[in-house]
């Protein structure tokens, strides 16, 4: 069986791609996973994998051309009989290796383009690491006009519920993906055609199968076009229906099982004969980069964990066998090659009596105590409830407390506020943070994938924690330190409105320095954050009260906003901390030197 290789969305507003490089040579083995070619997008060049298993057949966009989204570029076929294109291809370069980038010539002539008309709707990635997506909800039924641009189908990511827009104007057809269906990215899921004549109706059965199909979708052509007595005044499907019972959690979806890595993590694990499934249960948060790999290969040996040396990896990635497998069925907590070559054969030994599981504690049947009722927990609350289960168990914590007098901050909120600016207390929080992490470069950093070195970053980002209806959100404020407080401000509130709309971008998340969580306009008076890995620390603020302040002759009112650090001990000693937050306390005291953000 064939599968047609397409040019993916690698952004929210990509419409073309730029071919770099083909990391194949039409009529080359492809695998499944691994790298396939390269695609230039505005921020970075992306290797693009494989969907299927097969040779690479039929190649009709060479390296540097423009090819529009959705456009089938290629094909894989499952023998070279069926490459019909591999023998006028052109030949590999005399010594280049298997798989090394090939720049194949520009053909002549104008590009051949899809025959079925319209503008393909495809999964877009929404972030490096995602090979697929989970649907959430059309905003569009079947036969609806829409308008480029506008949103019409949202996409739930390990970070937030993403609004898609419509890459052209028309009508929408063909819909072969419903909500609650996991699609791989690049997939094409349904199409905009010209007129309400060209409308093809959704499928609830094409659905299904391409949503369980772990292939590549069959070509939009291959539908069957209705009847015209069906393209009138369509009905559209309970799961179009627009509307706040479209944009929540999708009752009974399941959360897709595959592993979320790069393609070069992939690419290279199976080199080395890694298993990725082990980093899940390691409890180390997805996705997977190559440097996750060194976790694998360097981690101590546990009950029911193995240790292999690399050619081991190596040697069992080439000979097709699963060491962790191995590992169980044996016994055995080291692998030689010796172990590998006898499985490869047949001849490992019987696996031993394994031990019972113990009973879970949440395995309880609380409807024998009375009545309950049970709510499916959406796959961004659950990763998001995984994401910090791991930085609770990895991190050893510290929480240090304090107290920032706020007069010159409220004071200068009077006086803007006079003007007709009206500037938030987080937002000189931000700006004293900021300001602070420029002065205290170690809380500035990360930890290394295998807690070996620390990264210093030379930009400041501050992350700000947004409560939303469909879950805690965490977007960033960029460069906080060259931005005045007025701009900060401005800033906080266009991010949290587009958090609660669930209309925040892929750029606007991810890459923090340091991250704020407030409080202060719910109440409490102390708190003990959790760390937001990879970052080493994290700033909770609660309610300003008014406390009774010595000042040397007598006893003032001064409002005062508790601090709470908590910082990764690993990197920050308890010393550092009390001086960061007792020079944060002097930043924030004189907030005048914050308002344009110029450092002090």
């Amino acid at each position: 069986m064939a599968h047609d290789v397409i040019m993916p969305a690698l952004g929210m507003a990509q419409d073309s791609g730029l071919i770099t490089a083909w990391l194949v040579a039409p009529g080359g083995r492809v695998v499944k996973g691994a790298a396939l070619f390269e695609v230039e997008t505005d921020k970075a060049t992306v290797e693009v994998e494989a969907q299927a298993d097969g040779y690479l057949s039929a190649v009709t966009a060479q390296a540097g051309e423009e090819v529009p989204v959705g456009q089938v570029i290629a094909r894989i076929v499952a023998t070279p009989a069926e490459d019909g294109d591999a023998a006028g291809a052109p030949a590999l370069a005399s010594g280049a290796l298997p798989g090394a980038a090939i720049v194949l010539p520009v053909a002549p002539g104008p590009v051949p383009q899809a025959e079925t008309p319209g503008h393909s709707v495809i999964m877009p990635a929404l972030g490096m690491a995602q090979d697929t997506g989970l649907i959430t909800a059309w905003l569009a039924a079947p036969g609806d006009t829409v308008t480029k641009g506008a949103a019409l189908f949202e996409v739930e990511t390990d970070k937030a519920t993403v609004e898609v827009e419509a890459p052209a104007s028309g009508f929408l057809s063909a819909v072969t993906a419903l909500a609650g269906d996991e699609v791989p990215v690049g997939r094409v899921i349904a199409r905009i055609v010209a007129s309400a004549a060209e409308v093809v109706l959704h499928s609830p059965q094409a659905a299904v199968v391409g949503a369980l199909s772990p292939v590549a979708a069959p070509a939009v052509s291959a539908i069957a076009p209705s009847a015209p007595s069906q393209r009138q005044n369509p009905a559209p499907p309970s799961s179009f229906a627009p509307g706040s019972a479209a944009r929540g959690p999708v009752p009974g979806a399941t959360g897709s099982t595959r592993i979320l890595a790069s393609p070069k993590a992939r690419a290279q694990a199976r080199a080395r004969g890694l298993d990725l499934a082990r980093l899940v249960g390691m409890g180390r948060p997805q996705p997977y980069h190559v440097a996750d790999l060194a976790m694998l290969e360097s981690a101590a040996t546990a009950p029911g964990d193995f240790a292999a040396s690399p050619s081991t990896r190596a040697l069992a990635g080439r000979l097709g066998v699963d060491l962790a497998a191995l590992a169980a069925r044996t016994g055995r907590s080291v692998l030689a090659r010796e172990d590998v070559q006898a499985a490869a054969q047949g001849q490992t030994a019987p696996a031993p009596a394994s031990a019972p599981s113990a009973p879970s504690p949440w395995d309880v049947d609380h409807a024998a105590w009375g009545p309950v009722r049970s709510e499916k927990l959406s796959r961004f609350a659950m990763l998001t409830a995984a994401n910090l289960a791991v930085a609770h168990r990895q991190i050893p914590a510290v929480t240090h407390h304090d107290s920032a007098d706020m007069r010159a901050v409220e004071s200068l909120r009077a006086a803007l506020k006079a003007r007709g600016q009206k500037v938030t207390a987080l937002a000189f929080h931000v700006a004293a943070l900021a300001r602070a992490l420029r002065e205290f470069p170690r809380f500035n950093a990360s930890l290394g994938p295998t807690a070996e070195e620390l990264v210093f970053k030379e930009y400041v980002h501050i992350g700000i924690a947004v409560d939303t209806p469909h879950g805690l959100v965490v977007p960033v404020i960029r460069d906080a330190d060259r931005k005045a407080v007025a701009a900060i401000g401005e800033e906080i509130g266009a991010l949290a409105s587009r958090a609660q709309a669930r209309r925040l971008r892929p750029d606007d998340m991810g890459g923090g320095s340091m991250s704020i969580t407030n409080l202060g306009g719910i109440g409490g008076e102390s708190f003990t954050p959790i760390v937001n890995p990879p970052e080493v620390a994290i700033l909770g603020i609660t309610r300003t009260e008014i406390r009774p302040v010595w000042d040397g002759a007598a006893f003032q009112p001064v409002p005062m906003s508790p601090l709470d650090l908590s910082y990764d001990h690993r990197v920050i000693n308890g010393a550092e901390a009390a001086r960061f937050l007792a020079r944060y306390r002097d930043i924030i005291g004189r907030a005048d030197e914050l308002v344009d953000g110029k450092a002090g």
